[in-house]
């Protein structure tokens, strides 16, 4: 038998080709349920990043820079207070008697122990403004998925 057309193998070529474009299409779908992960792996190609998965970069600030920072400080502090606070003083107390009015100066002479803790809150922004004096270095490590999230 003798095939005198090049239909029937057109067709089995067809029929791999599709077949082979299924495979392909399935593989891709199953890789994109975990989106992160491939994209993940592909920036770390685009970048270069090292086996730790860090990308490594050195900031360089030269000198004369201005630099103008804020520096916003938020702390909760509680500081304890272990004292004794001595009264010593007189008080001039009315007495009312079928005669009228007296005063009488009473001396008050006490030591109040004072134990507790107070909490101080320090919310307050400084200002930096400067410049450098010197070349700055500032090694950054960043993580490519970081940047995705």
């Amino acid at each position: 038998m003798r095939i005198t057309s090049g239909r029937p193998v057109v067709g089995l070529l067809a029929l791999a080709l599709a077949a082979l474009s299924l495979l392909l299409n399935v593989y891709l779908i199953w890789q994109l349920r975990h989106p992160a992960r491939w994209a993940d792996r592909a920036l770390r190609q685009l970048t270069g990043a090292d086996s730790t998965g860090l990308i490594h970069y050195t900031v360089r600030i030269p000198p004369g820079t201005p630099l103008s920072l804020d520096i916003p400080v938020h702390e909760k502090f509680r500081i304890g207070v272990d004292t004794v606070f001595p009264i010593d003083t007189r008080v001039r107390v009315p007495i009312h008697g079928p005669l009228g009015t007296a005063y009488v100066n009473v001396p008050i002479r006490a030591s109040v122990p004072i134990r507790t803790q107070v909490p101080l809150e320090v919310n307050h922004t400084f200002q930096l403004r400067t410049r450098t004096t010197r070349p700055i270095e500032i090694p950054l490590q960043i993580r490519p998925g970081d940047l995705l999230r």
